[in-house]
């Protein structure tokens, strides 16, 4: 049985490559009966192209990933 690899690309450029871009923050709210704020810490994680510095997140890797299996997945059936 012979196999393959199959990567994300960018979908601007076609680049494989990609750096990891952190931001790190808190989200604010209010307390109704206080007049204290209470917080979230944030920490967001996004990729960028090395290539053409296209950012894109997590959610849009996994969602191209995906359809790369899909797109294989039919590919064998052929």
């Amino acid at each position: 049985m012979s196999g393959f690899k199959d990567y994300f690309a960018c979908d601007a450029c076609g680049n494989k490559e990609f750096k990891r871009i952190y931001c790190f923050g808190f989200s604010f709210q209010k307390v109704n009966f206080s007049d204290s704020l209470i917080y979230d810490r944030l920490n967001e994680e996004k990729y960028q192209c090395l290539h053409c510095q296209k950012i894109i997140t997590r959610a849009d890797i996994e969602r191209g990933l995906a359809d790369l299996r899909t797109k294989r997945k039919y590919d064998l059936k052929d």
